[in-house]
């Protein structure tokens, strides 16, 4: 299933996933905007592979919004 925006992904959240238990095995992102575009893929293991022009501001941003959903 293709995810296009938040709303695609609270509809599948619901219909396929909720009440279940389940396992992130990945996640790639692509990413398109005028200071970053390239792609971010992160494993269960929490390996971190960013491909994405003006990488360093990049990782900040990444990290920085990991910080805040563990918290």
């Amino acid at each position: 299933m293709q995810i296009i925006g938040s709303s695609d992904l609270r509809k599948y959240y619901k219909d396929e996933l909720e009440g279940k238990k389940i396992r992130i095995d990945r996640i790639v992102c692509s990413v398109n905007s005028l200071e970053y575009s390239g792609k971010l893929k992160i494993t269960n293991s929490g390996l971190a592979y960013i491909d994405v022009r003006n990488e360093n501001e990049f990782t900040k941003i990444v990290f920085d919004t990991l910080k805040k959903v563990t918290l």
